[in-house]
Parts: C-alpha cells; sequence; structure tokens
C-alpha cells in the first residue's frame, strides 16, 4: 500500500508539468486545467470504488470462496484481432463469462453493481429518461472510437481497466513519464520476449518499473500458455478402475 500511495503521489507531482526526453517540457496552462479538472474526478471515482470493493467484504463475504475455473486467456499485439476475439466468445453467454465497460470503471464491485442495477430499474419505471441521457452522452464521448471497434458502456472490454486503481493500466508508460514511450515499451516488450535487448534505461526506472519487468521476463520465459494453464484449475477427470478378482491356478 505504501508503494502504491507513493506511485500515486510521484504520478501527481509529474502530470502537472511532465517531461518527455527533453522534447516537450515546461509550463501548459491548458495542461494545468486538464489536471485541475482531471484528478478530482479521478480520485472520486477510485475512492467510491475502493468502498465498494470494501463493502464487499461486509456484505458478500462468499465471494471470496468463490472458484475461477477454466479461465481462458486472449493474448496478443494491439491491433492483431484480440478485441474481434474477446467478444466473439464474450457471445457465448452458455460457456464464458466477462465484464463490460460500465463494470469495469464504474462497478468494479458486488456492491456497485447492486447499486447501479437497482437505479436501472427505478429509472426504467418512470420511462427511462436517465438511460437516454447517459446513453447520449456515452455516443458524444466514445462515438469517435467507432472507427477502430464500436466502443459502448455495455459493451464487453477487456479487463485491463479493473488494473487502474493499482496503476496497471499501461503502469509503465504512466509511472514514467519523462521517458520516451516507445523506449519504455520496448523495454517492457523485450523483458516478455526475453530477447536480451535495452534501450539503456533500466537503471533509470522506478522501482515498482523494475519490479514489473521482473515479472514481464518471468511471464515470459515461463510462456503465457504455461503459465495460465500452471495458474488454472484442472478439469476433475471422473474415471473409475476396474476392480475384480482375478482367479489364478
Amino acid at each position: 500500500m505504501g508503494a502504491l500511495l507513493k506511485a500515486y503521489g510521484r504520478l501527481f507531482v509529474r502530470s502537472w508539468c511532465p517531461g518527455y526526453g527533453g522534447t516537450l517540457k515546461g509550463v501548459s496552462p491548458r495542461r494545468w486545467l486538464v489536471m485541475a479538472l482531471f484528478w478530482p474526478l479521478f480520485a472520486l471515482l477510485q475512492a467510491i470504488n475502493g468502498a465498494g470493493l470494501l463493502l464487499d467484504y461486509l456484505l458478500f463475504p462468499d465471494f471470496r470462496r468463490v472458484r475461477v475455473r477454466e479461465p481462458l486467456f486472449v493474448v496478443g499485439v494491439p491491433r492483431s484481432g484480440t478485441t474481434f476475439l474477446h467478444r466473439l466468445l464474450a457471445g457465448d453467454r452458455e460457456r464464458f463469462t466477462t465484464t463490460a465497460l460500465w463494470e469495469l470503471i464504474f462497478a468494479p464491485s458486488i456492491t456497485q453493481r447492486c447499486f447501479w442495477r437497482g437505479v436501472g430499474r427505478l429509472d426504467a419505471l418512470v420511462g427511462a429518461p436517465l438511460s437516454r441521457v447517459f446513453f447520449r452522452l456515452e455516443r458524444w464521448v466514445l462515438g469517435g472510437l467507432d472507427d477502430v471497434h464500436q466502443t459502448g458502456l455495455r459493451d464487453p472490454e477487456e479487463d485491463y481497466l479493473a488494473l487502474l486503481p493499482v496503476l496497471g493500466c499501461f503502469l509503465l508508460v504512466i509511472l514514467e513519464p519523462e521517458m520516451k514511450p516507445m523506449d519504455v515499451l520496448f523495454e517492457g516488450f523485450s523483458a516478455f520476449g526475453t530477447a536480451g535487448l535495452s534501450r539503456g534505461i533500466t537503471e533509470d526506472l522506478s522501482k515498482p518499473s523494475q519490479a514489473i519487468l521482473m515479472v514481464l521476463m518471468f511471464a515470459g520465459r515461463i510462456g503465457p500458455l504455461a503459465l495460465a494453464f500452471s495458474l488454472a484449475r484442472p478439469r476433475a477427470v471422473k474415471l473409475r478402475y476396474v476392480e475384480d478378482q482375478v482367479q489364478i491356478g
């Protein structure tokens, strides 16, 4: 927790006047305005989500005993069809379950999902005025992403956003705003691919970023599929050996 709070503090300080490899640095009133709007909303959202996750331990303690059986991982580089495959699998609701964008951002906890679904039912009873306003706003904010792929609050979405509270969403780039994004991404892909190549920035990275590189190297050395199978619970095989008495002589 202490390391996470330190990372949040570092990100907060550097976000106001970042430097990108010496190519862009200094005071930007426009950026200050964006940060002044972003940080209160971001902090409020994370505080609400954190409170919801804590309430789960009080209101729904049995969630800790739920077993995740046969998890399926979709792994690939950006723009290689992973989103299409993920949404294709999400359409099979009898065998797969996944998260929607609204759940990842506004309701990562069971408590919040119950709350928002209750609000949705009440809204439906009066003709759904809130839903119409909300989803018009959604199209205004997210409609520009449809050229890449359709993005909506009710659409299935990858779970990387669930790591946002612990700064695990594109974490290396976020933690190192003063370094060139391509250098940071090169370090990450090189670590995962165990290529042994470097841009010479490893020693200058923060401790959390170096820890992430170690995890990437470990996962890359084992292999994503082998790691996924090792974490997944094996399916119980229902076999019974034949028992009989053998006559001898």
